[in-house]
Formats: C-alpha cells, structure tokens, sequence
C-alpha cells in the first residue's frame, strides 16, 4: 500500500460494526480497520449500533415508510444522514454458522 500525497483530500469513512460483546473478534476488526485508516489520514468514524440500540428489525412501521404510507422512523433517518456524509462506507457485523 502506499499513503496517499499530501495534496490529496482526506477521505471521510463511516465504519459501522454491530457486536454486542466487548471482546469480539468483530469489535477488534473494526478498531484495526479504523486505526488503518486514520493511519492514512482518513477521517474514520466507528458507529457501533449495539451500543446505540439501533433496532436493526423491519417492523411495521419501516414496512409502512417502505410502501410510502407513512415517513421514515427518526433512527432509519439518523443513519441515512451519517451515511450521506462520507465518501465510504465499510459495514463489520458477525456470520453466524
């Protein structure tokens, strides 16, 4: 790899993982991801959505939102500003077997 030249604009990265655990392997992927990129000189921000209470379920009324028929929840908004402010976009979260 090679840094990027002084001249070049600083990334924004959105690095957004969902672990409840402290000391999951999830949790130290997204720390070394974004220790690497602030080692770059990108501007990296770490999200973690369990600590957040993000409720990552499609009930009812995101369906409703979906379908047009009512407005988005605030938490669903909140996200979609965060994300419309970075130039990336790096999602961590486990696979269960």
């Amino acid at each position: 790899m090679t840094r990027t030249s002084p001249e070049a604009a600083t990334q924004k990265a959105l690095v957004i993982m969902a672990h409840p655990a402290e000391s999951s392997l999830t949790r130290t992927v997204t720390s070394a991801i974004v220790d690497a990129l602030q080692d770059f000189d990108h501007d990296a921000e770490m999200v973690d959505l369990a600590a957040e209470r993000f409720n990552p379920v499609f009930g009812p009324a995101d369906h409703a939102a979906f379908n047009g028929k009512a407005p988005l929840p605030e938490d669903v908004r909140k996200e979609q500003r965060r994300i419309d402010q970075v130039d990336h976009l790096i999602l961590i979260y486990p696979v269960y077997w």
